[in-house]
């Protein structure tokens, strides 16, 4: 299986030089083949692997317990995980805070994608990190999106300033911690900085233009959970409905 794998890279790799010709394909990473530049605007994996068939899936052929294995090309060391439960554990924290995860995921990771630090943690350690998240902090409400902001802000803070409690964090399937090694550590702080300057900045826009105060974390939480945004109404049959 490991040498079907490598094959299966391997001519990944090959096809991928051919047809993205304006690309970088990097083939040097261990478990993927990375696609940058060119007509991409963010870098993609391409993850040549196999499935695993848990004793749990060919028992019940439930999709969330099938699983996939990946290939360490240097190593040849076989890496399990599975998607499918990530997934359904997303989608649950997502129903529990009417959508609020899901907005929560997409905030932290443009964040991380805009900022002009390296930051190292892949979309995967993010959703994984709000995963965890108290579910008041990012209910999503009707016209109170900043709450999202204010909610991912403080669980980053949260965590940057407990390493304890942040590094023993289980990803969805159970499988391995989170911040399993020092630079994504690095990363969560880094990116803890980065959505605290971005929700200080959008205070600064709500604020007053008379108003030259610098508030603290819980006020700066505050202003930003009070702020309603405007809704168009809809004019249906006559009526308004917001």
């Amino acid at each position: 299986m490991t040498d079907d794998v490598l094959l299966l890279r391997a001519k990944s790799e090959e096809v991928l030089e051919r047809r993205f010709w304006g690309a970088t394909v990097d083939r040097t990473p261990a478990k993927s083949i990375q696609l940058s530049d060119g007509a991409f605007r963010r870098k993609v994996d391409v993850v040549p692997s196999n499935w695993f068939d848990t004793a749990t899936y060919q028992r019940t052929l439930e999709e969330t317990q099938r699983g996939v294995e990946i290939v360490n090309k240097y190593t040849r060391e076989h890496i399990t995980n599975y998607p499918f439960i990530y997934i359904a554990e997303i989608t649950a924290k997502a129903r529990q805070t009417n959508e609020g995860a899901r907005m929560g995921i997409r905030l932290a990771k443009n964040v991380k994608n805009d900022a002009d630090v390296e930051i190292a943690l892949s979309s995967y350690d993010i959703g994984s990190l709000i995963y965890h998240c108290p579910n008041h902090y990012i209910t999503h409400l009707v016209a109170r999106d900043l709450m999202i902001l204010s909610g991912v802000e403080r669980w980053f803070d949260e965590l940057s300033r407990d390493h304890t409690r942040a590094t023993s964090l289980m990803t969805p399937d159970g499988t391995r911690r989170i911040l399993n090694d020092v630079a994504k550590w690095e990363g969560l702080v880094k990116l803890s900085g980065e959505l605290t300057s971005l929700a200080q900045a959008v205070e600064r826009e709500l604020a007053s233009p008379y108003d030259f105060t610098l508030p603290d974390r819980d006020m700066l939480r505050k202003r930003l959970n009070d702020n309603s945004i405007p809704l168009a109404p809809e004019f249906i049959g006559g009526g308004i409905r917001f």
